[in-house]
C-alpha cells in the first residue's frame, strides 16, 4: 500500500483554490480568538495566584 503525498498534496490545494470563501472565515476566526488566547496564557503561569482563572491580586482593583 503506497501513498502518494503529491497527489494528496494536490487535490488539497484544489480544494482549498476551490472554496477561497473558508479562507476569509478562517481569519475571522483566529482574529476573534486572539484575545481570548492571551488570557489563558497569562494565567497558566500558576505563581501562587489562586488558580482556577482568577486575576492576580494587583490586577483586581
Amino acid at each position: 500500500m503506497n501513498f502518494n503525498f503529491g497527489e494528496a498534496l494536490t487535490r488539497a490545494w484544489q480544494i482549498i483554490w476551490k472554496h477561497k470563501i473558508l479562507w476569509v472565515f478562517g481569519i475571522l476566526a483566529s482574529c476573534g480568538r486572539g484575545g481570548g488566547n492571551f488570557n489563558s496564557n497569562f494565567n497558566s503561569g500558576g505563581g501562587g495566584n489562586g488558580g482556577g482563572g482568577q486575576l492576580p491580586r494587583f490586577l483586581r482593583r
